[in-house]
């Protein structure tokens, strides 16, 4: 068995990469795929964050699972185009193998997700929020 490390990078970029790569859910989101809150942002758009890693070494490997949220932000009125774009990304992102470096991807769980109360941002504009969560199962390579 090698040294204990994260998957926690190759995993968000891997994640992100599958997201951004999909011409077809890209065309969903034109506000873009992000890993940071962007500044002046165009909607609708996903963002990347919370992840969180737990240890699930095996026979010998080192394998980890590796939780993460994927928050939609959208201005349409109402949740249609929200419930469009998750549907896209729990379609691609349990169906795709997920390319990591330095891990091999096992598997992806859709986890459920939760409908955010409406927020407001600086400029008063109101976009609805949709949090959805996954966990993806990593091996060492």
């Amino acid at each position: 068995m090698s040294v204990g490390t994260t998957a926690l990078t190759a995993v968000a970029t891997g994640l992100y990469a599958t997201l951004a790569n999909d011409h077809a859910h890209r065309a969903l989101v034109p506000g873009g795929i992000w890993d940071h809150a962007p500044q002046d942002p165009t909607f609708p758009l996903e963002y990347l964050r919370d992840f969180e890693e737990e240890p699930e070494d095996t026979a010998g490997l080192q394998c980890r699972v590796v939780k993460g949220s994927l928050h939609i932000y959208s201005t349409y009125a109402g949740m249609t185009e929200a419930y469009a774009i998750l549907d896209s990304a729990v379609a691609l992102l349990r169906q795709t193998a997920i390319a990591l470096v330095g891990w091999a991807h096992d598997a992806t769980l859709y986890d459920g997700a939760v409908q955010a109360d409406p927020e407001l941002d600086d400029a008063n504009v109101q976009y609805q929020h949709l949090v959805a969560r996954f966990r993806v199962f990593v091996m060492e390579a």
